[in-house]
């Protein structure tokens, strides 16, 4: 499997400014536009299948963890940055419907 920071190319830039993205559908695009699959993926960044289907359906944040080990430590503030993002859009727009 290559590396992630190697392919996610084009869908990490169109995506970086869009804040309300959660980092889980990026991995999740890497995941199937590698052919990988969730069980395998999660095994080789050393998480469990339950635990990395919610980051992939945006019910868990990306954690530290997984940024660092699973990941990669060269890209592991790109994720946190990325996911802390998201994070913000979502308490802006939860306090504007408030």
């Amino acid at each position: 499997m290559d590396d992630i920071d190697e392919r996610l190319g084009p869908r990490v830039e169109s995506t970086w400014l869009d804040a309300k993205i959660h980092a889980g559908e990026i991995l999740r695009g890497w995941i199937e536009d590698n052919g990988a699959t969730v069980a395998g993926t999660a095994r080789r960044f050393g998480v469990s299948r339950a635990m990395l289907n919610r980051v992939l359906a945006g019910q868990r944040p990306m954690t530290v963890r997984l940024a660092l080990e699973g990941i990669g430590w060269s890209r592991a503030r790109f994720w946190m940055d990325l996911q802390t993002s998201h994070e913000i859009a979502k308490a802006r727009q939860e306090a504007d419907a408030a």
